[in-house]
């Protein structure tokens, strides 16, 4: 668990306070948002290895903001503590 809390530390913090699970909320979506534009950007170069790089770096991008809005609302439920 511990290690979940070093990786999301965002998510561990909306505990009883539904105001503070709306602004995770949102700080993940506004990071992915941001994250998709520069690796867009990033694409525009159009070499075959910078593709693949941001197509990964993508991928894990959006399986880190997925994963810690899931872990938020985990909190938020008192399923994890």
């Amino acid at each position: 668990m511990d290690l979940l809390k070093a990786l999301f530390p965002v998510s561990f913090n909306c505990k009883d306070d539904s105001n503070k699970l709306v602004v995770g909320i949102i700080i993940y979506v506004v990071m992915a948002i941001i994250g998709t534009l520069i690796i867009a950007l990033t694409n525009l170069i159009n070499l075959p290895l910078v593709g693949v790089i941001c197509g990964l770096l993508g991928g894990l991008l959006e399986l880190y903001t997925t994963a810690g809005i899931v872990l938020a609302i985990l909190v938020f439920c008192k399923v994890l503590k």
